[in-house]
């Protein structure tokens, strides 16, 4: 990853356009909550909006065992439906979900 500075052209609502210099910098955090940043482009007094991008914290799934799967709620939950092709069935939800929110004219 190396550090970069990207010109970038924006407009407006009302059609106005203006330039913004975007600037990338790999950091690592030293002290937990700061950052600090130096040799920065820019002037005293000079506004800037700062955008942090780093990892969402994860989660992790407790594995369960296959006697654990057997028991869980997940086995039969499909069971008062009247599916006759699991396969049919999985590849509609599927279609659904990725046609959701879609307007087809």
């Amino acid at each position: 990853m190396q550090n970069s500075i990207q010109l970038i052209q924006q407009t407006d609502l009302l059609g106005l356009t203006k330039y913004l210099q975007a600037l990338r910098l790999y950091l690592t955090v030293q002290k937990n909550g700061e950052l600090m940043l130096t040799g920065l482009p820019c002037q005293k007094g000079q506004r800037v909006e700062t955008i942090l991008l780093f990892p969402a914290p994860t989660k992790t799934a407790k594995k369960l065992t296959g006697k654990e799967l057997a028991m869980s709620e997940l086995v039969g939950l499909w069971k008062d439906r009247n599916i006759t092709d699991s396969v049919a069935y999985a590849q509609e939800l599927r279609h659904q979900a990725q046609t959701r929110g879609l307007i087809i004219l």
